[in-house]
């Protein structure tokens, strides 16, 4: 598949796609590529050097079991991605967007990755103090 082929080499990874997550069979969990499913279990046989993979798919940091143990975030990690930004539950696409977008401007001014997420979530309470739309997003591994 075009994944596989084309992220060995990457430093950054953004998939921003549909996911959807399998409670009895977590590792049927999947991203919807354009060229078919990407399944858990596929996931983890990815060759990654990644420092950092975004995934704007809802619920990519949730497991079958709700820990997120078996989730598509600890997939990426296993597969060798440092460090994984995903959801932990249905996302406006809106609002992931512009989390995302504030995000990835953080991380081009040089900011460590948890940092950049702090500093995004900050800039977006003062717009959106709700926590529906900067909330919903995760940093996995150090």
């Amino acid at each position: 598949a075009v994944l596989e082929s084309g992220v060995a080499d990457a430093k950054l990874v953004h998939l921003a796609l549909h996911a959807s997550v399998n409670t009895r069979a977590p590792w049927e969990t999947q991203l919807r590529l354009g060229d078919g499913p990407l399944a858990l279990r596929r996931v983890l046989s990815l060759k990654l050097g990644a420092q950092l993979v975004l995934l704007s798919a809802c619920q990519s940091g949730v497991g079958g079991d709700g820990s997120g143990s078996a989730s598509l975030a600890r997939a990426f990690q296993l597969a060798g991605a440092r460090r994984v930004l995903s959801t932990l539950w249905r996302v406006s696409d809106l609002a992931t967007a512009v989390v995302v977008k504030r995000f990835v401007r953080e991380l081009a001014r040089g900011r460590d990755p948890a940092v950049a997420l702090q500093q995004t979530r900050l800039a977006l309470i003062a717009r959106w103090p709700h926590p529906a739309f900067w909330a919903g997003l995760r940093l996995h591994g150090l």
